[in-house]
């Protein structure tokens, strides 16, 4: 193989702290000698990757196997030439999938040439996909890295004739074989090849968003905020050879409702740590590729072959859900989603066990409960960090980041308290409506354009407002009767498809029967206050997979089907079966349904013996649309007397 240096003063290039390149002393190449940046770039990594020794190895050796492991699948077909160049081949391998078909037949040519005595070579981006016999019989295994800066300058001579001066520390970060090439071009300067590597890398990673604010500039991430904050200071350490990548908590899942700022956090955690983000939708794996399995495959292997490219860097893997359960597939599609969801365990092995350092993994999701159990074993993502709705000095801060300097100088609190309840998304959308306002009148924003687009005027017909209202009140009084955690706010403020609602603050704790019946009751409270005091119920209580009826189904569900609390012991699924389970098992769905029945019925008692303090918290809410904490318990302590209301024909309306 010609060798591009011609003498050894290449191997001492070196590049000092300031990314300048100590050339060495010798006259330029002339242009009959000057390779094209295809060509060099695979010569100078085959080159660096062998010594002397195991380079006479690799081309005189007889009944020889070689592993070659290179940076991505688009190097496969240009470093595989540049591996035929080193000697004769009797077989070799170059695969970009698993084996099959046509690739096993040659899988079985390869070994048999091998077990003649012939020479072999196997060559993957994924050694996964060469033979295994290959793998644990080579005579060699190399690894092929993207090239580093050092590497490049040197393409670089050889495709231009001279060494560039200044060489960053990332040139070339993340690039493919394509980009470099396409970069690294016959006609140019030195200089114009690392000025067009750098815009490259830049247009790539995208432009700097200088609005991004750090992580300290945050509201509302809880204890996702303690473990980004941990991981930046572990991170510093880690580049200071202080710690091992081993030891950084580097791999999480954040769950979450919609629009609680997963996205955003991740933003501020790739400016705050100096990191490249890689962010990519999982749900948007199957919509940008055909569908077919061998081109989802390839998708997801380029999207871990950048990462480790650009490590250290965030990874951020959103809708992690659209992966299945495997516990919930059926005969038909388990073949497709088993070879995938496989293959994705094996590249969060190889990202998060120690194999390439200075990936940090993140999934996001917002029903976790979905989530293959595989996907959170430690060695994987190993935990869930779960992201709970901004709380009233959360939002002050989230409004007062997005108002800049409008309403400068302005106490907050109060749209903040009137906000309970919204994300950050929310938030967002606010201040958008409030700038209108003040646009399309032009003047500047003012308090009560703010407080119009937080708490729209109402609009709703006052029999609609008046049912919302007893429906809320229902659920407040009866979660403080039974005890099941403070009422911080109920609103009947109109919020999207949302009607009203109300939040409470209670203890993580793991429940009994007795505490899962009360969670019923409250969740059936809304219903039947409708039933006792309208004199009959609507359908707010049903229709969605997130309504009362459904969240009341699934819990009575989980004490038959998974919590070992009903007539069996055995267990038949977890949350995201439930309604799959009740499906197919009318045994267990009419066990459900009775007791649901007779909750209902406590529930109906329980309202009518606290139905004027549901009146009152209604009438309160109709008049001021929304109450904190404080507020709630100000109107049950008016309740001088309560009667208990009598019973009506309201079995009628349960069957």
């Amino acid at each position: 193989m010609a060798n591009i240096e011609n003498d050894d003063s290449w191997a001492d290039v070196i590049i000092d702290d300031k990314g300048r390149v100590k050339p060495p002393k010798r006259k330029p190449l002339g242009k009959d000698h000057l390779l094209d940046a295809s060509e060099a770039l695979p010569k100078l990594m085959v080159e660096q990757a062998f010594t002397k020794t195991e380079l006479r190895e690799v081309i005189n050796r007889e009944a020889f196997a070689l592993v070659v492991q290179i940076p991505g699948e688009d190097w496969g077909p240009s470093l595989c030439r540049e591996i035929k160049n080193l000697g004769e081949w009797d077989e070799y391998a170059l695969r970009s999938l698993p084996a099959r078909g046509r690739s096993e037949d040659a899988n079985l040519r390869l070994l048999q040439a091998l077990s003649s005595g012939g020479r072999v070579f196997g060559m993957s981006h994924n050694n996964s996909f060469l033979p295994d016999a290959l793998l644990n019989c080579a005579d060699h295994s190399i690894s092929l890295k993207p090239p580093s800066p050092e590497l490049l300058a040197k393409a670089i001579k050889a495709v231009t004739g001279k060494l560039p001066i200044d060489v960053p520390p990332r040139l070339g970060a993340g690039l493919s074989f394509e980009e470099l090439t396409s970069c690294i071009r016959r006609g140019s300067t030195a200089a114009e090849c690392v000025d067009r590597l750098l815009k490259t890398v830049e247009r790539k990673r995208g432009a700097p968003d200088d609005d991004v604010p750090a992580l300290a500039d945050l509201y509302g991430y809880g204890d996702a905020m303690t473990w980004a904050l941990d991981l930046v200071h572990d991170l510093d350490s880690w580049r200071r050879g202080e710690v091992p990548w081993s030891s950084l908590s580097a791999a999480v899942v954040l769950s979450s409702l919609p629009g609680l700022g997963k996205t955003s956090m991740m933003r501020s955690l790739a400016k705050t740590a100096g990191v490249p983000l890689i962010a990519t939708s999982v749900g948007a794996w199957f919509a940008e590729a055909s569908g077919y399995l061998d081109a989802i495959v390839k998708r997801v292997d380029a999207i871990f072959a950048q990462a480790r490219a650009q490590a250290p860097c965030i990874l951020f893997l959103d809708e992690i859900d659209a992966l299945p359960s495997r516990s919930n597939l059926d005969s038909r599609n388990a073949d497709y989603w088993n070879v995938l969801i496989a293959r994705i365990l094996t590249l969060l092995d190889g990202a998060v066990a120690g194999q390439t350092e200075g990936i940090i993994l993140v999934g996001a999701t917002n029903h976790s409960s979905r989530l293959d159990p595989a996907l959170l074993r430690p060695g994987r993502f190993g935990k869930v960090i779960t992201i709970d709705p901004p709380k009233e000095q959360d939002l002050a801060g989230i409004l007062r980041q997005h108002l800049r300097q409008d309403l400068s100088g302005h106490d907050l609190t109060g749209a903040a308290r009137l906000a309970l309840g919204s994300s950050g998304a929310m938030v967002v959308d606010y201040v958008k409506n409030a700038r209108r306002t003040a646009r399309q009148q032009k003047r500047s924003m003012e308090m009560l354009d703010l407080v119009n687009a937080i708490a729209p005027s109402e609009h709703r017909d006052p029999d609609l407002v008046e049912r919302v209202a007893t429906h809320e009140a229902g659920h407040a009084v009866l979660s403080h009767v039974l005890d099941l955690g403070e009422v911080s706010v109920i609103s009947i403020v109109q919020r999207g498809n949302t009607g009203g609602y109300i939040l409470t603050e209670s203890n993580s704790y793991s429940p009994r029967r007795q505490d899962i019946e009360k969670m019923v009751l409250r969740t059936l409270g809304g219903r039947a206050a409708e039933e006792v005091i309208l004199g009959d119920p609507s359908m707010g209580a049903g229709g969605t997979d997130d309504s009362d009826l459904a969240v009341a189904t699934r819990l009575v569900g989980m004490l038959h089907v998974s919590g070992g609390l009903g007539e069996r012991f055995l267990y038949q699924g977890g949350t995201s079966e439930m309604l799959h389970v009740l499906a197919i098992n009318t045994r267990v769905a009419a066990a459900v349904e009775a007791e649901l029945r007779e909750l209902y019925a406590r529930t109906l008692a329980l309202v009518r013996e606290h139905a004027d303090k549901i009146v009152a918290v209604a009438e309160e809410l109709m008049a001021q649309r929304q109450l904190n904490g404080a507020q709630f318990l100000e109107v049950l302590a008016s309740v001088k007397a309560p009667r208990v209301w009598p019973a009506t024909a309201e079995g009628s309306q349960n069957g």
